[in-house]
């Protein structure tokens, strides 16, 4: 049953129903950050270990020690910091694909996968855009991924532009390609929307809502010394907007009229595992 709240002159819906289904996608938004980030960050000090380096892994950054100059390498380098950014983006790219060309199936482990590919996507490319901002110091958490190999193999700062620019792109590029898997993935209501359950809604309550709370998370899990990284992080997904809000009442409507709605129903299993990963981070990651 919906209920009327008035804001601005504009009148929205409360769903209490859709509430406890869209609980489930909530959490799978969590989930699909926490687990993303952390191993991202494992198998880089998995490298960094085998490489013979003393590794020490936080939420939000690897440190590789030594850092003398005489125990680094060009291809080490590109091991540790360039390889895995790409292989981050490529991975979600993949996926883009499996969720266009195959928009049928467990509706769950489709949200996991979308959320996924969401992680995947800004992690890479944040990674890649922060060497513009780490090329002033080589302290802190922004001094990693790309920013370690144009300080490494001494790249002008035209080359930090053109990371910044290109993950830009990538960014918008996804915004655009990702308006279709939305439309499949959306639930046919939603905790807040409006008379008409616009396009409008459909982002709002899929993608922006949803990074909304990602980031008190990410501060809960990041702070104090890692938290830049994250605000920098999140702050690409702004970039997918455009692209989001490009779906059109015509889209919207055929997809119904195929029958594409799907219900979920909240999921109390992925909200504790949720927060035992949080913990987890918290105790051992922090």
């Amino acid at each position: 049953m919906d209920e009327a709240i008035e804001i601005g002159g504009a009148k929205y819906l409360f769903s209490k129903k859709a509430f406890h289904g869209l609980l489930n996608w909530l959490f799978i938004g969590v989930l699909s950050f926490i687990s993303v980030v952390l191993l991202y960050q494992l198998a880089v000090g998995s490298v960094s270990c085998a490489l013979g380096y003393e590794t020490h892994i936080r939420f939000g950054k690897v440190d590789s020690f030594p850092q003398f100059n005489r125990c680094w390498s060009g291809t080490r380098v590109l091991a540790l910091y360039a390889i895995p950014s790409l292989l981050l983006v490529l991975f979600s790219v993949f996926i883009l694909i499996a969720l266009l060309f195959a928009p049928k199936g467990n509706i769950n482990r489709r949200w996991i996968a979308f959320w996924t590919m969401i992680v995947s996507a800004l992690l890479g490319t944040t990674l890649m855009s922060i060497s513009l901002i780490s090329a002033l110091s080589v302290n802190g958490s922004l001094f990693q991924g790309f920013a370690v190999v144009t300080r490494w193999f001494g790249l002008s700062l035209y080359w930090s532009i053109g990371f910044l620019i290109l993950s830009g792109v990538i960014n918008i590029a996804f915004g655009f390609l990702c308006s279709e898997v939305l439309l499949n993935l959306a639930p046919p209501d939603f905790i807040i929307r409006d008379e008409k359950n616009s396009p409008r809604a459909v982002v709002l309550n899929t993608f922006v809502y949803p990074m909304l709370i990602l980031f008190p998370v990410a501060i809960v899990l990041s702070y104090p010394g890692h938290l830049s990284f994250f605000v920098v992080m999140l702050f690409h997904a702004c970039l997918w907007l455009p692209g989001l809000f490009n779906i059109s009442e015509t889209s919207l409507r055929k997809r119904r009229s195929r029958g594409k709605n799907v219900t979920l129903h909240s999921n109390y299993l992925l909200c504790g595992l949720a927060l035992v990963l949080i913990i987890v981070v918290r105790l051992f990651f922090s």
